[in-house]
């Protein structure tokens, strides 16, 4: 199954295929490794609530949480 969601905690994006948790990490690399390791990225991706409060979940700043997500993006 492919990874359809992702929310953020202490500092990492965590990441699940359906509703199996397969990851938490904070290299946009090992984000990447994990996605293509669980069958790839859904069509659509989901987000938990915590991904807009970034900064109650351990990142510096919004921006930094949208930089790792920005890279992800551009490796996959």
């Amino acid at each position: 199954m492919a990874v359809d969601f992702v929310s953020v905690n202490e500092g990492l994006v965590e990441l699940f295929a359906g509703d199996e948790f397969v990851g938490a990490y904070r290299s946009p690399m090992m984000i990447v490794d994990t996605i293509l390791k669980n069958g790839g990225p859904a069509p659509v991706i989901r987000c938990s609530s915590s991904w807009h409060h970034a900064v109650e979940y351990g990142f510096d700043s919004q921006f930094e949480l949208e930089k790792i997500w920005d890279d992800v993006c551009s490796l996959l």
